[in-house]
């Protein structure tokens, strides 16, 4: 990947909507035109090994650069893997150097479909950075507190601004500014910031896992339903085994009374 970097500076590679996907035994001797031509047994061998092959779970892309040193890595799970996996946008540091960075190289390690929206290069210049740090530092967090799944704050806010908040983004996340619900922004690819206006603001944020409520509401619908159905059971064995008692009963008041029956019948006969 070529591109015009700007000297004195930190370059940075930008990469959205990845998607990596394997490819078997088969489908890469197709894609070579080989397969058709194999012999036989050949196919048979190469059909026995894609049945024992397994989409990848894991995969790593190494970016090295031309002016800086060292391997970068983006390393990443698959969405076949049942770890946590699945990022699809990555921002790496392809490090400083004086003079300007012209390319990056990028390293694939397993065979198979690389797909992406967007690919760019992001320069930083360090020129003035102190200032900008400064700058930065003009208007402090105050009363930082961090609670279970809470996080609270106040700042004074000089003019409209962007509090950056190196908490990794998620949509568990929701933030109140004064009070009043806020929106979370996505900063920095992974990491929240919350827009603020000039002035003093109390900052709240709190964090419920995604679809805990929902999972919550429907173990109790369950339990709810696991309960109704056992006290039908109940109420209808109670039923069955009071008619069976009943039923009991009234054969042997028939069996007692038989013969009654039978001596009143032979007295009337005579």
């Amino acid at each position: 990947m070529s591109f015009e970097g700007i000297a004195n500076s930190e370059t940075y590679f930008y990469v959205d909507g990845l998607h990596f996907k394997g490819v078997s035994p088969v489908e890469e001797s197709k894609r070579k035109g080989e397969f058709d031509n194999l012999a036989w047994f050949r196919k048979a061998l190469l059909l026995q090994k894609d049945m024992n092959w397994t989409e990848p779970r894991r995969y790593n892309i190494g970016l090295g650069s031309d002016k800086a040193p060292g391997m970068r890595q983006i390393d990443n799970y698959t969405n076949a893997s049942h770890l946590y996996g699945g990022k699809d946008e990555w921002l790496v540091n392809m490090g400083y150097s004086k003079e300007p960075q012209t390319s990056i190289t990028l390293h694939f390690d397993l065979k198979g479909d690389y797909r992406f929206t967007n690919m760019s290069v992001v320069c930083q210049p360090v020129k003035n950075m102190s200032n900008r740090i400064d700058a930065l530092k003009a208007d402090p967090v105050e009363d930082l507190k961090f609670g279970t799944n809470e996080i609270t704050a106040s700042i004074d806010a000089s003019k409209p601004k962007a509090l950056f908040l190196s908490v990794p983004y998620s949509k568990g996340w929701t933030a109140t500014v004064d009070g009043k619900p806020a929106e979370i922004k996505r900063a920095n690819t992974a990491f929240m910031a919350l827009e603020l206006e000039p002035g003093h603001h109390e900052i709240e944020l709190r964090y419920l896992t995604p679809g805990l409520r929902e999972g919550m509401i429907l173990s109790g619908i369950g339990l709810a339903a696991l309960a109704g159905l056992a006290l039908v059971r109940r109420i209808l064995s109670t039923r069955v085994r009071r008619a069976q008692t009943t039923a009991s009963a009234s054969a042997r008041t028939d069996v007692q009374a038989s013969p009654q029956r039978q001596e009143e019948h032979e007295r009337n006969s005579r």
